[in-house]
């Protein structure tokens, strides 16, 4: 068994790589970052077994959601939540808001079952009693992490709140970009954020690692087909690798 970040799921896919070096694998998790379905899908199909996309944070700290492997491999869901949790959804007052309505993503334990108030979110932050207090409201943990569920309690996740890029007033979540990015053949890694613009506000600039040439006009037109246009990138820079912290997330305030 093994849980794998996104980046190596495309590296095993775009790379040669012999399929019986991973026959013993029996079980693979993929988390950390979204995943492009068209990724798993590929993965899927060179090994002979399914990656299951999962989401979870450290301030949780573990897994919450995994997709089911029951149902087709979803381009933006992320899955259902695992036994000990409860996922709702509410908004900048703190009230739940029905089925497929957006809001904050919020983890508290689930009060049926076996698993029934078995599980506590961290004990908060370091010397941040605001910020604890804050994360910790009502009882739940507010993830940060902006998504919406389905009449099913299935999760998909819009991005997260505090990289939101107002472009000239129209909301622009890096994570849509990004999977949609991750998905031209050529970008092996994507980050998207917001940059400084005296018109809009922000513009969309992406820093990318591509394993082949591409140019920028042929990303836009890629993005064009998946994205409203107020969401294609504006601008792109190139980079060899994109900085991370040690749980191998992005380093998006380098950029």
């Amino acid at each position: 068994r093994s849980t794998i970040v996104p980046t190596i799921a495309h590296d095993l896919v775009t790379r040669e790589v012999d399929p019986t070096l991973l026959a013993s694998l029996d079980f693979v998790v993929i988390g950390g970052a979204a995943v492009p379905g068209d990724v798993r899908r590929r993965f899927a199909e060179r090994f002979g077994m399914r990656a299951i996309a999962g989401y979870g944070l450290s301030e949780a700290p573990t897994g919450i959601v995994r997709e089911s492997p029951d149902e087709p491999i979803s381009d933006t869901a992320a899955g259902y939540p695992m036994e000990p949790f409860e996922i709702s959804i509410v908004d900048e007052a703190g009230a739940q808001v029905p089925a497929g309505e957006e809001g904050e993503i919020c983890v508290g334990a689930t009060t049926a079952g076996d698993w029934a108030g078995c599980w506590t979110p961290m004990l908060g932050y370091w010397n941040q009693p605001g910020a604890t207090e804050a994360a910790l409201a009502d009882g739940v943990l507010h993830t940060g992490d902006v998504g919406w569920l389905d009449e099913n309690g299935r999760l998909t996740i819009s991005g997260r709140r505090s990289e939101l890029i107002l472009r000239g007033g129209a909301n622009v979540y890096p994570v849509e970009v990004e999977a949609v990015l991750l998905m031209h053949p050529a970008v092996a890694e994507a980050a998207v954020h917001g940059v400084p613009d005296d018109r809009l506000g922000e513009r969309v600039h992406a820093t990318i690692v591509t394993s082949a040439p591409v140019d920028d006009a042929e990303l836009r037109t890629h993005c064009a087909a998946s994205l409203a246009a107020y969401k294609i990138p504006d601008t792109f820079t190139r980079v060899a690798t994109l900085p991370r912290n040690a749980m191998g997330k992005v380093r998006k305030t380098d950029l």
